[in-house]
């Protein structure tokens, strides 16, 4: 079994979970700010709003993935790939980090990369 598979295919589910809370939280947020004026109440009245305390909650819980992630990241140039799907699966991790609207043509050869391999192999 290719090693960097699992360490890829972790990563990639702490990712997904990260990216569901984001999109939770905003959801929230704009709830809060538009329904429930949550940007002119105190500390106090906003400590009773069950929302703010599901905030509260996903941002404990994306700390703790970000560190997740950093730690598996950190790790993954480490763990050699044996098979051409962990190979793979190290360059979807790298695609993700690797933004288009950050480093364009990075992510391009990366993609580039990933679509070759495919071809070649899977």
């Amino acid at each position: 079994m290719d090693p960097s598979i699992d360490v890829c295919r972790a990563w990639l589910a702490h990712e997904e979970e990260h990216e569901a809370l984001v999109k939770r939280w905003q959801k929230l947020e704009n709830y809060l700010i538009h329904e429930r004026s949550w940007l002119k109440l105190s500390e106090q009245e906003c400590a009773v709003i069950p929302e703010v305390a599901e905030l509260d909650a996903i941002d404990q819980r994306l700390d703790a993935l970000h560190e997740k992630r950093q730690e598996l990241l950190t790790s993954l140039p480490k763990v050699s790939s044996t098979t051409p799907q962990g190979l793979a699966l190290k360059l979807v991790v790298a695609a993700i980090i690797v933004m288009p609207d950050e480093n364009e043509q990075a992510h391009n050869l990366i993609t580039s990369a990933l679509n070759d391999l495919q071809t070649l192999v899977l």
